[in-house]
């Protein structure tokens, strides 16, 4: 289980672009922290393909004392 946190936008630019331009990513956290991007459209088999014994959920599905439920 990772941990969330956000923070207000502020002027920044990522490969040259200003961040509210920044095309939109997927992003998966593994269990160890380290963070995967996906810079174009994928498929959750894709990532479940390449991550074998892992699931996928979504961030705002998941509850405290809860299990995460799995993205379909």
């Amino acid at each position: 289980m990772g941990v969330c946190a956000s923070s207000p936008m502020v002027g920044t630019t990522i490969n040259g672009r200003s961040s509210s331009e920044a095309l939109p990513t997927a992003k998966v956290i593994h269990v160890d922290g380290t963070l995967l991007e996906y810079p174009k459209p994928t498929t959750s088999l894709q990532v479940v393909l390449q991550n074998p014994n892992h699931y996928l959920c979504h961030s705002e599905s998941m509850h405290v004392d809860c299990m995460a439920p799995h993205v379909p």
